[in-house]
């Protein structure tokens, strides 16, 4: 639990919750459109979208340490090239294309991945409190980060964050990563039984795979995910412009950081509330209390002029997404066959990432063509609705896996 919380906390902090101070520094040593610069993210998402079911898989059958590693050495490079980048379209491509292995494993597939092999009754629980660690890394780094960009530059400041993605983190990982509770002699907390008894469950990979097939074609996955990425879509475009709705008003790059933070100190309250909440009730009850935050901070946002009606707005977002990794864990969990868990949660991945990574790109495009974030926000709030509508036709899909 704790090395879930001490990467997730990296790995948070030193990628998503630091994009729109580093959109900042972009636009303004590019003189850009926000348009161009959110291309970054948006390619950043499609390609982890089109990656996550691979990295689920190899993180399921080949190991989680080797792929954290890999990730975290691919980034740290990444960020030493945008240290250097002459021009933006390289800073695009760079982030693009380095970075999405290292944000999509630290923040959601391996933390998923590893306490869905250490814990069963208490998942949501424990997957809640492993949240904490992304929206800690969020609360502290993009102020220290913007502190940084002031005294160093950013030049200098990306540098430094690509020495530490390339050499601490393999260090921490490869120290303290333990791939299953075999490993230790140990079985998941809340089973009864011993992991030889365990194993004599488990079906074929084949099997798996084909059952996986079925479930992907099911209503019940075709239903879950869009509603999952409306979900993801709408805290992707806030975070990804939440610096920049305060320097819009006219607030200090500092100031704007601590609405970064602002976001993480309430998603780290929300992270262990939900996850818990969704241990004891229907997380399709939790799902319909998460839209109707999305619904309320959409509709706050669009017309918020002032910093304290953007805090209230960012607070209220971020129940939402600091809640959204123990839901979509629960809700598979719940919806879906235990054993196939790895393999959808990479097929969900898939579609929820790639649909939210057009989120950034559309609140740039319309806001350069209406000068405004409203239309962006009247959006969200309308596909909101239609997400809560349609929770009540979302019914459990069962597969028979095969005998031995």
């Amino acid at each position: 639990m704790l090395v879930t919380l001490v990467l997730g906390g990296l790995g948070g902090g030193m990628s998503l919750y630091i994009i729109s101070l580093i959109a900042s520094a972009m636009e303004e040593t590019f003189e850009v459109s926000r348009a161009v610069i959110m291309v970054a993210l948006t390619g950043h998402n499609l390609v982890a979208g089109f990656m996550a079911p691979r990295l689920s898989q190899l993180m399921d059958r080949l190991s989680v340490r080797k792929v954290l590693i890999a990730g975290a050495l691919i980034a740290g490079f990444g960020y030493l090239i945008i240290a250097v980048t002459p021009s933006i379209w390289l800073f695009v491509g760079t982030y693009a294309l380095l970075l999405p292995v290292f944000t999509l494993c630290f923040t959601s597939l391996a933390p998923a991945i590893l306490l869905s092999r250490w814990f069963v009754k208490h998942r949501g629980t424990a997957i809640g409190l492993a949240t904490l660690g992304t929206q800690t890394g969020g609360f502290f780094l993009p102020p220290l980060v913007a502190v940084l960009f002031e005294l160093l530059g950013w030049r200098v400041a990306m540098a430094c964050l690509g020495l530490t993605m390339a050499t601490l983190i393999p260090l921490l990982v490869y120290l303290f990563v333990v791939e299953r509770p075999a490993d230790k002699g140990l079985y998941p907390d809340g089973v009864e039984t011993a992991p030889g008894d365990t194993e004599a469950t488990i079906v074929s990979h084949e099997d798996l795979d084909q059952l996986a097939g079925h479930a992907r074609k099911s209503p019940t996955f075709w239903l879950l995910t869009p509603i999952l990425a409306v979900l993801m879509a709408s805290f992707t475009a806030v975070l990804a412009n939440l610096a920049l709705f305060a320097l819009d008003i006219g607030e200090a790059r500092e100031t704007a950081a601590l609405m970064i933070s602002l976001y993480s100190l309430v998603g780290l309250c929300s992270a262990v509330t939900v996850g818990r909440i969704c241990d004891l009730i229907d997380a399709r009850l939790v799902l319909a209390g998460s839209l109707v935050m999305v619904l309320g901070a959409m509709s706050l946002y669009s017309v918020a002029n002032s910093f304290m009606l953007l805090a209230f707005a960012t607070g209220m977002i971020a129940v939402s997404g600091g809640g959204f990794m123990p839901l979509w864990t629960s809700l598979i969990g719940r919806l879906f066959d235990q054993q196939l868990y790895s393999r959808l949660f990479g097929q969900v991945s898939r579609v929820v990432i790639s649909v939210a990574a057009l989120s950034p790109l559309l609140s740039g495009w319309l806001f350069d063509v209406t000068g405004s974030y409203r239309i962006m926000f009247l959006i969200f709030a309308g596909l909101a609705v239609c997400a809560l509508l349609s929770i009540p036709f979302l019914r459990p899909h069962r597969a028979t896996l095969p005998m031995a």
